[in-house]
């Protein structure tokens, strides 16, 4: 509630307060320490994180976003598909910057100019983009290697067969 209000607004702090109050599926997943509640945990501080970067334009937010990122697709595969949303919110907010719409005069001519953004702070921040999903990366692939024989399998593929020896 005090996040979503210093960052959004009093109305949005309100709605997000009675949200998580009325909704009985946040407080039982998170109760009973299922998966989702775990996941959706972390995909909230990463979402703070990634917010606090575009903010303060300080990398390591970046990176600890990314952290936060990769450890919740630890906690349901499902959250792989962070990764290419992170990355095109990354390249979407440099392009933005790097062209960014501006008034010119009183007759609101708008033109591109180029923003003050260095090669250096785009190098470190792709950098500290894909640290953290690198680790998940080679540790999920690593972990799939080492039990299932195969980097590319998945959870569907061994229950099929298992499936296929129980009937035999």
């Amino acid at each position: 509630d005090r996040l979503a209000s210093k960052y959004f607004g009093e109305s949005v702090g309100f709605l997000t307060l009675l949200f998580l109050i009325t909704n009985h599926l946040v407080y039982r997943s998170f109760s009973h320490l299922q998966t989702e509640g775990v996941f959706n945990f972390f995909l909230l501080i990463g979402c703070f994180y990634i917010l606090k970067y575009f903010h303060n334009k300080n990398s390591y937010f970046l990176l600890i976003g990314s952290i936060f990122f990769s450890i919740s697709s630890l906690m349901r595969i499902n959250g792989v598909v962070l990764f290419p949303v992170e990355l095109i919110l990354i390249i979407g907010f440099f392009t933005y910057q790097k062209f960014s719409l501006s008034q010119k005069n009183k007759y609101f001519i708008k033109r591109i100019s180029s923003s003050k953004i260095s090669k250096k702070f785009i190098a470190i921040s792709f950098i500290f983009l894909f640290v953290p999903w690198s680790a998940f990366f080679a540790f999920y692939f690593s972990f799939n290697d080492h039990y299932f024989g195969d980097p590319f399998t998945n959870q569907r593929i061994v229950q099929n067969v298992e499936s296929d020896v129980a009937t035999i």
